[in-house]
């Protein structure tokens, strides 16, 4: 089964989306900043990330532009409590495969990973 990634500091969304995704049987690696998402990135073979805006170390769209450059690039989809259509078109603009706003419906999720594997 794929291994995902969720790099968010909201332990609660974290908790929430890990449970959720582990229990659809995928493997599930978490990074609550961008210096330990790019260690995970490095030593995995990740199918998709979900990425926060908002992290204690910069802005998780800084994320977008490495992750073309790995050998098995991930599909990213940008979770956000701070959505804003503009938001949402910079990230799709920097190579997100979907952006979503917080609370997101955990059903719309488990599609949305099925969509994109």
């Amino acid at each position: 089964m794929a291994t995902l990634l969720i790099v968010d500091d909201d332990m609660l969304f974290c908790e929430a989306l890990s449970a959720t995704l582990e229990g659809e049987g995928y493997r599930v690696l978490l990074a609550h900043n961008l210096a330990r998402a790019r260690e995970l990135l490095k030593k995995h073979s990740i199918a998709i990330v979900f990425i926060d805006v908002f992290l204690p170390d910069g802005n998780g769209l800084a994320l977008l532009a490495g992750l073309a450059l790995l050998p098995e690039p991930p599909e990213a989809i940008v979770v956000t409590a701070q959505g804003d259509p503009q938001g949402a078109e910079n990230a799709i603009t920097a190579g997100a495969w979907n952006y979503i706003q917080k609370p997101a419906h955990m059903g719309e999720i488990k599609l949305m990973v099925q969509q994109a594997l």
